[in-house]
């Protein structure tokens, strides 16, 4: 419904991309930022520091697991 999402709009691409199944949006969740900040240094962890894959994918998964059960797996609010 954004002007900036429609044909032609300077954000189109991306529409584009989730309709033509190349791209996909974000895992509505509230543990969206620790998922992504786990990823993120494993990636940098690997890549850019050579470290080992398995480790640093590990130490990733440990950090989401703390963070889910921090939270109590986000669970849906009481109505």
């Amino acid at each position: 419904m954004s002007p900036e999402f429609a044909a032609g709009g300077p954000k189109h691409l991306y529409i584009e991309q989730l309709e033509g199944g190349v791209a996909r949006s974000r895992p509505q969740t509230p543990a969206y930022p620790a998922l992504s900040t786990a990823f993120a240094s494993a990636f940098n962890e690997t890549v850019m520091r050579g470290l080992p894959v398995e480790a640093s994918l590990d130490s990733a998964a440990r950090r989401v697991e703390g963070n889910l059960r921090e939270h109590q797996y986000y669970p849906p609010p009481s109505r």
